[in-house]
């Protein structure tokens, strides 16, 4: 089976995701019948299965960003499955992988944290909080709503993510990451 990875981190180790695709990409060469493919903004140099995404000045610029990005994952992961083939594409970030959920049916989502979740204490169209809150957990539900799955690292965020998605919830499962 071969499979595309897309995080925006890998080489700068950070956080729990980072260490997963890492773990992955080290454990999964080919030999036992997993390959395992990264496409990532965070690598300087391009190998036979590390690929790089170009992603430019618009990375952080909110709203445009997570949009942007989007569609730069896309893109390069559609140029990439012309060449290998993958039987999935996984989003370490399922919001980045909506755009490719919708056009195709193999794309797995993973969701690693509550954030999008919890509730913020204003309700002002002019909080910069609360606009950026609400854009993703808008591109949150998206994300599950078109994604052939969800990955989430804890019961408890699968339970909370079955909670605000039931409509979802049996795309939603865990999977601990280490």
């Amino acid at each position: 089976m071969k499979v595309l990875l897309c995080t925006t981190s890998f080489q700068n180790i950070t956080n729990g995701p980072t260490k997963f695709a890492n773990f992955l990409y080290r454990n999964s060469k080919g030999e036992k019948g997993l390959e395992v493919h990264i496409l990532t903004e965070d690598i300087l140099e391009e190998s036979t299965r590390l690929h790089k995404c170009q992603i430019g000045i618009f990375r952080k610029i909110l709203p445009v960003a997570p949009v942007y990005r989007m569609m730069k994952y896309y893109v390069k992961s559609k140029q990439l499955n012309q060449i290998y083939k993958f039987d999935y594409v996984i989003y370490n970030n399922a919001i980045y992988g909506l755009i490719h959920a919708f056009f195709k049916n193999n794309v797995v989502g993973m969701i690693n944290d509550y954030s999008n979740q919890k509730n913020i204490s204003t309700r002002s169209v002019f909080n910069y909080k609360f606009i950026k809150k609400s854009i993703f957990k808008y591109l949150e539900k998206k994300a599950i709503k078109y994604s052939h799955l969800i990955l989430t690292n804890s019961d408890f965020l699968t339970k909370e993510l079955k909670h605000s998605y039931p409509k979802y919830s049996s795309k939603i499962v865990r999977l601990y990451k280490g």
